[in-house]
């Protein structure tokens, strides 16, 4: 994962764990925001932003608001090490569930032990939870903890959840707060997060805060959450006021917003508003949006009204788009869509996104009865592909059962591999003796391969006990080169010295430059002296140019050692050739990065 992706997702969970305790505690609504830029700090730890004066009543505040009783320090510390490590989208709702029962007075102590205790992704959930909390009785105990977090991304994630929970109380505060701030990426997420709350009440005045945020990011940032929540409400107010926004992206962004709110209250009069847009581009921007959110509410009137729209290519781009919003949400619905597209390859490109969907949401029977309603063809075979992974992680034994339905093909066999792969990861021994019942031929052969190679990885020597059972034959010898292969990523020596027991063949010296390869990979002056020490002829000769081909890029230098052992001829031509071609392209790459 990219920094800024990983970043990004940070900060989500942050807005996603502050929006839920607020909610918990009846604060008021925070309008949903689209707005994913990743951001970076603005501010050095340890520098005071200028707090200015908080307008928050603490008069009717205790320490705890549920008012039950305490637990101690001690207590709250032994709950969190029992969390899990990856706390995730809704793991926290475990520790919200004491957030209450913590005295304020021991925050500070108490994010000192979580910075020194505990993994830093059960940090990065946890700090931004009790800083929201914080920030609710003390806003300048809050702000000077979250300037003092040295880690760039986790001071960012904590200032989101830092001016979320403000916002939460005095929105028009933090806002001016905010825009104070200096120009930059974290300043643009947190405006949104507080032009959103402030829109809860005075959309008008949240759209003129963005309006003069003085962004040097596009003027849009926050347009989705200020108009999401001023059609929550009143609808056709704010699509007049989107009419008149300056520019397209601005209508884009706000158009989307109040068609997703405005469906979930008056399907028909969304429809009507949105159908009634002069502008061809922004009409099907929130047709589509609308078709989307109205989807996941009422599947049966959405797809009633798609069927109504005459057939063609401007209802095949709206279904398109459609069906990628929804696929992840509610498969069934996006495959009910994806049936009204002509075949051909916008509905194979679609069918992929359903089969991920599926797979995403784990129920494999529904992901399965689904593939099997689909004719035969390239369209099955590629939703097949996309989601034998998940259908084999999720439920191996009901993938291989699957499997059997399937006619012989080569999507079958790598179906039946990949069954294979998972299956063995969590039952080695089920997973062998599904295979082994499997008939002979390729699939059979392949599927024990990919049960070797699992098992070898966690214990090799079992693996190759196992191997050396089998009968003589075509079996054998590719489950003896998968043992190889798994030896060889954690041992290479030992992998060489398995693969010289094996029978002389092609497949024996192509796994030997396999392995010498892996070997180079960790140990190139190792491999490269075990090399030199091969009495020569074509084994060798073998050997060195598998090698060679794998490294003519990557490490020329040694590739170059190595093609000095062959004897002169073509073959070692050719090999010098393709290195300095490849040092050669190395070099262009390193001075025209870009090209």
């Amino acid at each position: 994962m990219s920094k800024g992706s990983f970043l990004s997702c940070v900060v989500s969970l942050a807005m996603l764990s502050c929006g839920y305790w607020l909610g918990a505690r009846k604060s008021m609504h925070t309008a949903p925001t689209t707005d994913r830029e990743s951001v970076g700090s603005e501010f050095s730890p340890g520098a005071t932003l200028g707090l200015p004066p908080a307008h928050i009543s603490r008069g009717n505040q205790s320490a705890s608001v549920s008012g039950g009783e305490k637990l101690s320090l001690a207590e709250v510390e032994q709950k969190i090490r029992g969390l899990n490590a990856n706390l995730g989208r809704f793991g926290e709702r475990e520790f919200l569930k004491v957030l209450d029962s913590i005295d304020v007075a021991d925050f500070p102590q108490l994010l000192a032990f979580i910075d020194q205790s505990t993994p830093r992704q059960l940090r990065l959930g946890l700090c931004p939870l009790l800083v929201s909390r914080w920030a609710e009785t003390d806003l300048r105990g809050a702000l000077h903890y979250v300037e003092s977090i040295s880690n760039k991304t986790e001071r960012d994630a904590a200032m989101v959840a830092f001016v979320t929970s403000w916002a939460g109380k005095d929105a028009q505060a933090a806002a001016a707060w905010v825009k104070e701030l200096p120009v930059g990426p974290l300043r643009n997420q947190l405006m949104s997060q507080a032009s959103a709350s402030l829109a809860a009440k005075n959309p008008q005045a949240a759209l003129d805060l963005i309006a003069g945020g003085r962004s040097n990011s596009r003027w849009g940032d926050g347009t989705y959450g200020v108009f999401s929540s001023w059609a929550n409400q009143n609808p056709a107010e704010a699509a007049a006021k989107a009419a008149e926004l300056p520019s397209a992206q601005q209508r884009a962004q706000a158009f989307q917003a109040i068609a997703t709110t405005w469906v979930s209250q008056d399907p028909q009069a969304a429809l009507a508003w949105a159908n009634g847009l002069p502008n061809r581009q922004e009409r099907r921007t929130a047709i589509n949006s609308l078709v989307s959110g109205w989807m996941q509410q009422d599947s049966t009137s959405a797809l009633a009204y798609v069927q109504t729209l005459p057939a063609g290519s401007e209802r095949n781009k709206m279904l398109q788009n459609v069906i990628g919003m929804v696929a992840y949400q509610d498969p069934n619905a996006a495959a009910q869509l994806a049936a009204l597209l002509p075949a051909g390859n916008a509905q194979q490109n679609v069918l992929g996104q359903i089969a991920n969907g599926f797979a995403n949401s784990g129920d494999t029977k529904a992901a399965l009865e689904w593939i099997g309603t689909l004719p035969e063809g390239s369209a099955k075979q590629n939703a097949l592909q996309n989601i034998s992974w998940q259908l084999a992680q999720n439920d191996p034994k009901a993938a291989a059962e699957f499997a059997a339905t399937l006619p012989l093909s080569q999507t079958r066999n790598n179906f039946i591999s990949q069954v294979a792969s998972q299956w063995a990861q969590s039952d080695v021994t089920a997973a062998m003796a599904w295979a082994n019942d499997l008939p002979d031929g390729q699939a059979k052969r392949s599927a024990i391969g990919s049960v070797v190679s699992s098992w070898a990885q966690n214990d090799p020597n079992g693996a190759l006990a196992w191997v050396q059972q089998m009968p003589d034959g075509p079996g054998k010898q590719e489950a003896m080169g998968n043992v190889g292969m798994a030896l060889a990523q954690s041992d290479p020596k030992a992998a060489l010295a398995f693969v010289q027991t094996m029978p002389l063949s092609s497949s024996k010296n192509s796994l030997l430059g396999s392995v010498v390869n892996q070997w180079m990979q960790q140990d190139a002056e190792g491999a490269l002296a075990y090399v030199q020490a091969l009495p020569a002829g074509a084994e060798r000769n073998g050997i060195l140019q598998n090698a060679i081909g794998s490294l003519a890029y990557q490490e020329p230098r040694t590739a170059a050692q190595l093609a000095a052992l062959l004897p002169a001829g073509n073959a070692q031509q050719n090999i010098l050739s393709q290195i300095a071609k490849e040092t050669l392209n190395k070099a262009m790459f390193s001075i025209f990065p870009d090209c």
